[in-house]
């Protein structure tokens, strides 16, 4: 974890998996987004539930996704 969270390492599929079911989307809209503004919504108020160091690894995340 600690790994991932400072950007030295992709999370396993397996944590991509429990990101995805903890958000309430599947792998697909995860990276195509929603298309339904209510899926959005409830994932941003999803986010907001989310710790501190749970955010971190989120955006580590994001990030490596924008670079691609």
């Amino acid at each position: 974890m600690r790994s991932i969270s400072i950007g030295k390492a992709l999370p396993s599929m397996h944590e991509f998996l429990r990101i995805c079911e903890y958000l309430g989307v599947t792998p697909q809209e995860f990276f195509t987004g929603a298309g339904d503004e209510t899926d959005r919504i409830n994932i941003f108020n999803r986010l907001q539930d989310l710790d501190d160091g749970d955010i971190q690894k989120l955006q580590t995340f994001l990030g490596w996704m924008e670079e691609k």
